[in-house]
């Protein structure tokens, strides 16, 4: 049996409040482009608008290659039959700082382009906005989250859509079986073991045949 295991930080923007603000209160670049002729937008203001979208968009594909990057080599450490707890770690501390960058670049040009608008246009851009408007994405980037939550997904030589067997062991040493692990926030983690071929039926026999990840809280 072929097992690769992936983590993946969902993409929920920000949390739930500094959404709120990010679509309510301000503006991409898109979406004033987008009415500049509703709102009347000036050409001086349309090229300062433009100016700071170009001079911002490089060192923020930049910082995004770089977090494609650091994920990847999570993702293999992650793959190790043994992981290597502190290197893990050490990536995963990596990757949050690489997130945390792009949330500011983000927040940083949104910030520029409100302050570009009169208070008049910034009413009429609200007005105007559709709720298709209000789903798109700032920019079209994932993994930035001020909570991420992970996911483990086991893909490969496996009966078709079968799931591996999660097993949580909490603080006590508790063991109880999962169908997901969504809710559980990595920082609360504090190791991960993949189990496949002999020891996954040796351990937890047919319940296992799809492979087993365990996971053990911090205390």
């Amino acid at each position: 049996m072929k097992f690769v295991l992936s983590l993946l930080l969902l993409a929920f923007g920000l949390g739930i409040s500094a959404q709120d603000a990010f679509q309510q209160e301000l503006f991409s670049t898109d979406l004033v482009m987008k009415y500049r002729n509703d709102i009347e937008l000036s050409d001086a203001q349309a090229d300062k608008v433009k100016k700071v979208h170009s001079g911002q968009i490089e060192a923020f594909n930049n910082a995004k290659w770089d977090l494609d990057g650091a994920l990847s080599k999570l993702n293999k450490q992650l793959a190790e039959t043994k992981i290597n707890e502190a290197g893990a770690m050490a990536q995963m501390d990596k990757v949050l700082k690489l997130e945390e960058s792009l949330k500011r670049m983000r927040l940083s040009l949104m910030v520029k382009v409100k302050n570009m608008l009169t208070a008049k246009q910034q009413s009429q851009l609200k007005d105007l906005r559709s709720d298709d408007d209000l789903s798109k994405p700032t920019f079209n980037i994932s993994a930035i989250n001020d909570h991420p939550r992970m996911v483990l997904k086991i893909d490969g030589d496996q009966e078709k859509g079968a799931q591996p067997l999660y097993v949580l062991f909490d603080k006590d040493g508790k063991k109880s079986f999962l169908t997901g692990i969504g809710h559980i926030l990595p920082d609360d983690i504090e190791s991960v073991s993949v189990l496949k071929g002999s020891a996954t039926f040796a351990r937890y026999g047919k319940e296992g045949k799809n492979g087993v990840i365990e996971i053990t809280l911090k205390e």
